[in-house]
């Protein structure tokens, strides 16, 4: 006697469980990896302005706490992902953490520009929870240019941590800047 009992096949969008758990092991190690490394860069810039003579330079500091928000997030998301398919190459994992760099390179224009400013200053949003800065002087003989941009610096330590921990935030968050920068569109017009 045959068997005349149909086979089971499956359809594309049905998913192997043992293919998805592969996969987002897969996906979680190469998010560590970039945990890491943005870590190991983090370390790097600490040692260099400990050792060397030069300043340290919030602006990199800054992205670099936002890919470190944006990598964070990214690990949340595959905890709730039902198909790790979408994940599964290194542009879809690197994407949303380079893309969370620039938010918090744009928090930092924003807090640097006085658009968002601390207690004492004259911004648009005021709060004693943003960042302070010391600006450079300038000379009336020199240009505006970006080194002059890259000197100003935070007020102190505090006003540091405040930086770095909007900057995360920034990177964490997917609407924080653009939830910002519609408010600020909405008190220009």
């Amino acid at each position: 006697m045959s068997d005349s009992s149909p086979t089971k096949t499956t359809s594309p969008n049905e998913t192997n469980p043992t293919r998805q758990t592969g996969l987002r092991l897969r996906v979680l190690s190469r998010i560590f990896y970039i945990q890491l490394g943005l870590i190991f860069l983090a370390l790097v810039f600490f040692t260099w302005s400990y050792y060397s003579e030069s300043r340290l330079g919030s602006l990199e500091l800054s992205i670099l706490a936002g890919c470190l928000g944006g990598s964070l997030t990214l690990l949340s998301r595959i905890q709730r992902l039902s198909n790790i398919q979408d994940l599964s190459l290194w542009t879809t994992t690197l994407v949303p953490v380079i893309a969370s760099g620039f938010m918090a390179a744009i928090a930092y224009l924003l807090f640097l520009s006085g658009l968002l400013s601390g207690e004492a200053g004259t911004g648009l949003i005021r709060s004693n929870l943003f960042p302070q800065f010391i600006r450079p002087d300038l000379c009336l003989d020199e240009p505006m240019n970006m080194k002059l941009v890259l000197l100003t610096r935070p007020d102190g330590v505090l006003n540091f941590a405040k930086l770095l921990i909007w900057c995360f935030l920034a990177g964490y968050s997917d609407r924080f800047v653009d939830h910002i920068l519609r408010s600020l569109e909405g008190s220009a017009q």
